[in-house]
């Protein structure tokens, strides 16, 4: 019988698995020897599944997150346009900088944690008496926008974490697979020790490691 490597997807793990708890539970004579190692499959499927469920999750936030972006940065851009204009153009001027240290691609630009700290220095600076108050109006629908980017960056975050900790128990699972699955072959061999063919009659043998590709040929007169 030629085993897995231990670097097998757990894919074929799975498969590798199921052949043979089917194998043993089609034979009557050896009926039961495989539910050691079937209880593991089972831990091993249900990690999979976990860390499935987890990672469409994390994809769903970070669609929300993208959409929470759009907003922001569409917010941002309109915002700095009205700054401007509210300036008369003198984006040089001490109060304008005062409110926009940086224009919005500066913001949008930076890491998520420090993306959040401009945001909320930027809605404190219009909500300071001295802003016009044309553009202090404006940062309500801000906060709100900025409300829901923080809300999904923790929700990505908190995903992401998730997933984490489904791939560590998959880790873990798949480590008991192989002794459990070495244990379930060893059984058989006990059980029909001159009986090479049918003990090996109970297991799939691995798909083939790929071949490397060929190098190509040099081209002619190189």
């Amino acid at each position: 019988m030629r085993f897995p490597k231990t670097s097998a997807g757990i894919g074929a793990l799975l498969e590798l698995g199921w052949f043979a708890i089917c194998a043993f539970l089609a034979d009557l004579d050896v009926a039961g020897q495989e539910t050691l190692f079937h209880q593991v499959v089972l831990d091993m499927r249900k990690a999979v599944a976990d860390r499935n469920t987890a990672r469409d999750e994390s994809v769903k936030m970070r669609a929300v997150r993208s959409v929470a972006l759009r907003n922001w940065r569409k917010w941002l851009q309109q915002n700095y346009l009205d700054g401007v204009a509210a300036f008369g153009g003198k984006k040089q001027s001490l109060e304008f900088l005062r409110i926009y240290p940086a224009p919005p691609s500066g913001l949008l630009n930076q890491s998520a944690e420090d993306r959040l700290k401009s945001g909320e220095k930027l809605l404190k600076a219009l909500a300071d008496p001295a802003t016009p108050p044309a553009l202090a109006k404006s940062a309500v629908d801000g906060k709100k926008r900025l409300d829901a980017v923080t809300a999904a960056e923790k929700g990505v975050t908190a995903a992401l974490a998730v997933v984490d900790s489904h791939v560590h128990n998959i880790a873990v699972v798949r480590a008991k697979w192989f002794p459990a699955y070495t244990a379930l072959h060893a059984s058989a061999v006990a059980k029909f020790p001159d009986d090479k063919d049918r003990v090996e009659s109970y297991f799939d043998s691995p798909a083939a490691p790929d071949k490397p590709m060929p190098a190509p040929a040099p081209a002619p007169g190189a």
